[in-house]
């Protein structure tokens, strides 16, 4: 239970047990119960809405929580019709995750387009990578590119990476290593360990650039200190090999062992959004 259905559920027992209090001052006085009788009864009704609550309370309150989510659905899929692009993003938002409805892929992609068309910068991505991974629409590798690229245009430093790794790849596009390196290494510099595994291993293998051992072994270390695993057992074996730095058996052993829980969002905290 979060802190409102809490102070929620202690509210409550507060109100009902001021309820009993007063019943039981009435039935005391009325039937002239003994007072260690009417106090143990009084005690055990006390512990059945206790118990009771700790269990209904939360069903109540989850009931309350999905009517007023289905609610803002209706009132947000009224406006989608309406044409309001917002509103068609934060639909097709809701159709993803199921919030306040059913979730439903297909009117999820159909909502997200609707708003992208309509030049919403926030449904762009997640056009680009609904067409990418197939998400209620057919795989398209050439619309993925397309928008992801228009979602890097309008200052979504997120795909950055994904639309370097896209040149790199040609996927939707032709092979573009020069343009790559540029997105990667841009991404890179704004904190992103995927990125910076990634482009470490481009200096690695000299695609691209250049072959610069030290250069992937700063990059590709960067990325293994944020927790990313697979930076830290290339690390590993870079410390073992000496590729790029001196050999140090202990440090690859201890790289290799680390047991550390990556977050791949964590670095956009401290990234410099600004160019």
């Amino acid at each position: 239970m979060d802190f409102l259905q809490i102070l929620g559920l202690v509210l409550l027992i507060t109100f009902i047990g001021l309820i009993l209090g007063a019943i039981s001052m009435h039935i005391k006085e009325k039937y002239k119960i003994n007072e260690d009788r009417l106090g143990c009864l009084f005690n055990l009704l006390i512990y059945f809405i206790l118990f009771g609550s700790f269990f209904i309370y939360p069903k109540i309150s989850n009931y309350f929580e999905e009517k007023k989510e289905k609610k803002l659905f209706a009132e947000t899929l009224a406006k989608a019709k309406q044409g309001d692009a917002k509103a068609q993003e934060e639909v097709g938002s809701m159709y993803r995750f199921g919030e306040g409805t059913e979730e439903n892929l297909n009117k999820a992609f159909y909502w997200t387009k609707q708003s992208a068309e309509k030049g919403n910068e926030y449904a762009f991505s997640t056009l680009g990578d609904m067409y990418y991974n197939g998400k209620g629409t057919d795989k398209d590798l050439s619309q993925a590119f397309y928008w992801i690229k228009k979602s890097v245009e309008n200052g979504d430093v997120l795909d950055e990476f994904t639309l370097g790794q896209m040149y790199r790849k040609g996927e939707g596009t032709e092979q573009d290593l020069e343009k790559a390196v540029y997105w990667i290494k841009k991404n890179a510099k704004r904190g992103n360990p995927k990125a910076q595994y990634e482009l470490g291993m481009m200096y690695y293998n000299g695609e691209g650039v250049s072959e610069d051992m030290q250069h992937a072994f700063l990059l590709i270390k960067e990325s293994a200190e944020q927790g990313y695993s697979k930076a830290q057992l290339k690390l590993s074996t870079m410390y073992g090999k000496g590729e790029g730095t001196t050999k140090d058996f202990s440090k690859s052993l201890y790289w290799l062992e680390l047991p550390k829980k990556y977050d791949p969002f964590s670095w956009l905290e401290k990234s410099v959004l600004k160019d």
